[in-house]
């Protein structure tokens, strides 16, 4: 573990494949990635909304090379995030996380994230099997 690099780099917020930025002004999208001679082995992901002076931060993803699982590299990404994004002044950091996600839901909570008051609404485009759903 001692050979892995974490370094974090800033990039302007682009949602999706458009190269300009998100309707969100000022927003940031601030990267994290670990390196084990010169290969990228793992990655995590966060985006700071410049929004109407918020505060507040997602962490978007969040992944590690399957070889390197268990062994500390998403706990030191999310660690070096978590340090940039409050040196960036986020005062609150987010994230989604499907409840049955044996392997995520419980690393969050582990460091430190708790649920909060929102409630999460999705709608279903297509069902399944491709067809439509009733609306």
């Amino acid at each position: 573990m001692a050979s892995v690099r974490i370094r974090v780099e800033e990039r302007e917020h682009h949602v999706g494949p458009d190269p300009r930025p998100s309707h969100c002004p000022g927003g940031r999208t601030v990267l994290a990635s670990a390196d084990e001679r010169g290969r990228t082995i793992g990655e995590a992901r966060a985006a700071i909304c410049g929004c109407e002076g918020s505060t507040d931060a997602w962490i978007e993803a969040v992944t590690v090379e399957p070889g390197w699982r268990g062994a500390g590299v998403a706990r030191r990404l999310v660690a070096a995030l978590l340090r940039e994004l409050e040196r960036r002044g986020a005062a609150e950091v987010y994230t989604l996380v499907h409840r049955s996600d044996v392997a995520l839901a419980p690393f969050f909570r582990e460091i430190g994230f708790r649920e909060r008051p929102y409630a999460c609404l999705g709608l279903a485009l297509r069902e399944p099997g491709g067809g439509r759903p009733a609306r």
